[in-house]
Formats: C-alpha cells, sequence, structure tokens
C-alpha cells in the first residue's frame, strides 16, 4: 500500500510556480525547486517527475490560479470592451506593482521554452488561442 503524501500539493505547485516564475525554466534547477519546496529532490522526483514534468504543472497551475481566475471574474459579469478593459488594467497594476518585474508567466515561458519543446506550444496556444 502506497503511503499517503505528507505535503500540500497546492503549496508546492505554488512554490515550484514562484521557482521557475523567478528564474525562468533553465536557471531553475531541481535544487532551487527542492529549496522552494521544501521537499528533497527524491521526492520531487517520485510525487511530480522530472523538472519538464514539474515545470508543466506549474505552468497549469499557474493559469488556474492567476489567468483562468481573472478570466473568470469578467466572463459574463461585465460587457466584453468592459471586460478587456478592467482585465488588462489589471494586468498592468500587478506589473507594475511587482517590485521583482517577473512579467507574466505564460508569456515567459512561451518565449523561454515554447520555442524548443513541441508540448509547452500545445498547451501555451490551447490557453491563448
Amino acid at each position: 500500500m502506497a503511503r499517503p503524501r505528507e505535503f500540500d500539493e497546492e503549496a508546492v505547485s505554488n512554490a515550484a510556480v514562484l521557482a521557475f516564475w523567478e528564474f525562468g525554466y533553465e536557471a531553475t534547477s531541481m535544487r532551487d525547486l527542492s529549496e522552494k519546496t521544501g521537499l528533497t529532490t527524491a521526492s520531487l522526483y517520485n510525487a511530480f517527475g522530472d523538472k519538464k514534468a514539474i515545470c508543466r504543472r506549474a505552468l497549469d497551475h499557474y493559469v488556474r490560479m492567476s489567468f483562468d481566475d481573472r478570466v473568470g471574474r469578467f466572463e459574463h459579469h461585465l460587457p466584453p470592451r468592459d471586460a478587456l478593459i478592467v482585465f488588462f488594467d489589471e494586468i498592468v497594476d500587478r506589473s507594475l506593482s511587482d517590485p521583482n518585474v517577473k512579467g507574466c508567466m505564460l508569456v515567459n515561458s512561451a518565449l523561454e521554452v515554447a520555442p524548443h519543446d513541441p508540448e509547452f506550444q500545445r498547451v501555451i496556444a490551447g490557453v491563448l488561442v
């Protein structure tokens, strides 16, 4: 019988998002992920797979928590033009107030990872189209 996981998957996903968002895919090491999540590298590999799988999971989590949440708050609640204005105003405000100037993790991934990885190309296109 498998042991139940002794960590909060949501917290681990949040920490992985922060690591990839801060450093980018290439510059994020498994050691960085271990430090950010508080899990050993062996636990990360066992629970989530390799760095690419962890990044994919982090990107999916980011899209759910940031993009989908934002769209859901405006869709069907405002006229389309107003929804677009509020959507982009919120993004601009968030970007300008970010002391680390991280930008959008989805756009960052589109620029860094997707040109070299067909799986990420499909994932990002699926969100943006």
